[in-house]
């Protein structure tokens, strides 16, 4: 367990674990033991300062293509709410439920998209879906 400090320890000693406690980086979903150390060479500042995107072109990527899959998923979703339109309308429900749900996560979520393309071709996707769900519900 780590030392608590005091009123008495000087501030060298603080700087210097405040620095071991923010180097620290937890793995994801591992245990306390796992903890990696970040060193301080790996303490660059980030690319995006030099005007390139590199760190944020990872995250970027898998926004859009969750995004994508979402679409994807909530149009089969309303295919299915009409399968069961007549037959299963409790099920219908559910899906519709489920569709409307994924549409609020798209629409929260576009807003986050960089690229201008390829957020227009998101925006596109969401509203052709949201029309099929106002025009499934007449």
């Amino acid at each position: 367990m780590a030392k608590k400090l005091t009123a008495v320890d000087d501030r060298s000693a603080i700087r210097i674990r405040l620095l071991r406690h923010l180097t620290t980086v937890g793995v994801a979903k591992a245990p306390r033991d796992r903890a990696r150390r970040v060193t301080r060479g790996s303490l660059r500042a980030p690319a995006a300062l030099d005007g390139h995107r590199a760190p944020c072109e990872g995250a970027q990527a898998a926004l859009i293509e969750f995004l994508r899959a979402d679409l994807s998923l909530s149009f089969t979703m309303l295919r299915t709410a009409e399968i069961y339109r007549t037959d299963e309308p409790a099920d219908c429900e559910a899906a519709l439920a489920k569709v409307r749900a994924a549409l609020g996560v798209i629409r929260s979520l576009e807003g986050r998209i960089e690229d201008r393309a390829t957020w227009a071709e998101i925006h596109v996707r969401a509203d052709e879906l949201e029309t099929a769900l106002k025009a499934f519900a007449d």
